[in-house]
């Protein structure tokens, strides 16, 4: 029996560098890394203790409304 390997291979998550989430937020990438450890932004560490941000985490917050931000 033969399997697909694109279908059974996990599909890759898009990653951000902090310099391209506060590009977005036209922040510094150090106010980037603040939401991060304080948790108002999810955040992936690297092997080599990077933060890497999830594309999908960045674009719910770009839509959330400015009266609903904390």
């Amino acid at each position: 029996m033969r399997r697909n390997l694109v279908q059974s291979r996990p599909r890759r998550e898009r990653l951000l560098k902090p310099e391209d989430v506060a590009d977005v937020f036209d922040v510094c990438k150090r106010t980037v890394i603040g939401w991060a450890t304080s948790g108002r932004l999810p955040f992936v560490l690297t092997p080599g203790g990077q933060y890497r941000f999830r594309a999908y985490d960045v674009d719910a917050l770009v839509d959330i409304p400015d009266d609903e931000v904390a």
